[in-house]
């Protein structure tokens, strides 16, 4: 079994800003400690900072400065156990973080996947085997008719370590099909693609953070809502609905992993009136229609070469308001064991088919909202969060005040959400 490279680190105790780590600190570097961001760090630290990871013990924060901060005076010092990592020069790719699902011990156990670096050799090893051309599965994808080729000569490096996550960078031509690399327990999430010294972490301001406490504060019983979703909700509907995203219904759907004709499929289904549909959409032209019929305007939005666009579907509002609502799901699905098939039922078919007829109560019921509604089928969630990371760069600049994201429907109660905005796995009881 031929491993891929593992990227040098430079550990320190701690750091005092000077010509060593300067020399040590590359234009394209990450900075890995156990501090959080804190208001007293430097302002070049602030914005350089990328997020936490690593679920709600022993997390891990990662800033990437540039080489003026680092030459700032004390720049370093309230830091603690600082590991430094230059970043491959002249590559595309992006950096993903790779923690545990929320899968049972049983499973693990069974697939002999417990020691996190066998994972890595597992997923090195799959990698190699499509760079050396031993197995070319994954080189081609078909979609609407155009072949997506995937060359691929850069290796997927092993930048960090810790007890329970890995730090990957994946060039360009394995981002695609990570998900199927990776051993089934693991999930990726990317890290923000700024550049160096670019605009980073931006904090919510304290006005909009006391507007939803506010709002939480005060939620009561509403007979409106409560007939809304009573009669507006039909579960048959929503089964119906999961069973064409997962192919049991007659919809010709194997896979939704983003790079398949499934995935395109997929999102015309969910956004279309089923009016005046391509033609090598026209298998599904008769399918009742989606999420325009109930009043919303849907769009396509592509956010990188191959994937499945994003369904972005805004219902109108009475009042003039920058504010936004978003509701949320994914409706790619991931493969595993180096291939993309994949129903998906559970992830996300489950929280997709709910949205579905959360957007068919809106219809069928008549709601109209006095701010901006947007419900967002996203793509692109398997490798690493990468559809939503588009749309939330695409809202930098404006004002939303409440965000619900639904991954899956669980079969049974669960005492956990998974909303993990920064990335990790962090579970709040």
């Amino acid at each position: 079994m031929r491993s891929l490279p593992a990227f040098t680190t430079i550990a320190l105790s701690s750091v005092v800003a000077g010509a060593a780590v300067i020399d040590q600190l590359s234009a394209a570097s990450l900075v890995i400690t156990r501090t959080p961001l804190l208001p007293s760090l430097p302002e070049c630290l602030i914005s350089s900072y990328l997020g936490a990871f690593g679920g709600s013990t022993g997390q891990e924060h990662i800033y990437r400065p540039d080489t003026t901060c680092a030459a700032s005076t004390g720049a370093f010092d309230d830091l603690d156990a600082v590991t430094l990592i230059p970043l491959p020069s002249g590559e595309d790719g992006r950096v993903l973080w790779v923690g545990q699902a929320g899968v049972g011990p049983t499973w693990k156990e069974s697939d002999g996947y417990d020691d996190l670096m066998k994972s890595w050799e597992t997923t090195s090893s799959r990698a190699w085997k499509l760079i050396s051309g031993v197995d070319q599965a994954q080189d081609v994808f078909s979609q609407a008719g155009t072949e997506v080729i995937l060359h691929h000569t850069e290796p997927i490096m092993l930048l960090h370590t810790s007890n329970s996550s890995l730090l990957l960078h994946v060039p360009g031509s394995f981002l695609p099909i990570i998900d199927t690399l990776l051993p089934p327990h693991l999930v990726p999430v990317a890290l923000p693609a700024i550049t160096s010294g670019g605009a980073g972490f931006e904090a919510v301001p304290s006005h909009l953070t006391k507007h939803l406490l506010d709002l939480t504060a005060k939620l009561q019983f509403s007979p409106q809502i409560d007939r809304i979703i009573t009669e507006g909700i039909v579960l048959d509907d929503i089964r119906r609905h999961v069973r064409w995203l997962t192919g049991e219904a007659p919809s010709g759907i194997v896979s939704r992993h983003s790079f398949t004709p499934g995935a395109i499929k997929t999102a015309h289904w969910l956004k279309c009136t089923c009016r005046n549909l391509p033609g090598d959409l026209a298998d599904y032209r008769s399918s009742s229609a989606k999420v325009e019929v109930t009043g919303a305007a849907c769009s396509l939005e592509p956010f990188l070469y191959g994937f499945a666009p994003n369904v972005i579907c805004h219902y109108p509002s009475l009042q003039n308001s920058s504010e936004r609502i978003i509701l949320s799901s994914h409706y790619d699905s991931r493969g595993s064991f180096g291939i993309p098939r994949a129903p998906g039922g559970n992830d996300d078919g489950s929280g997709s088919g709910h949205l579905l007829g959360v957007a068919e109560a809106i219809g069928s019921q008549g709601v109209e909202f006095e701010k901006q509604v947007t419900l967002v089928f996203f793509s692109g969630e398997e490798q690493g969060l990468l559809g939503s990371h588009a749309y939330a760069g695409e809202l930098a600049t404006n004002s939303f005040k409440v965000i619900s994201t639904w991954d899956r429907i669980p079969p049974r109660p669960r005492r956990h959400c998974a909303i993990a905005p920064l990335g990790g796995s962090g579970r709040v009881p």
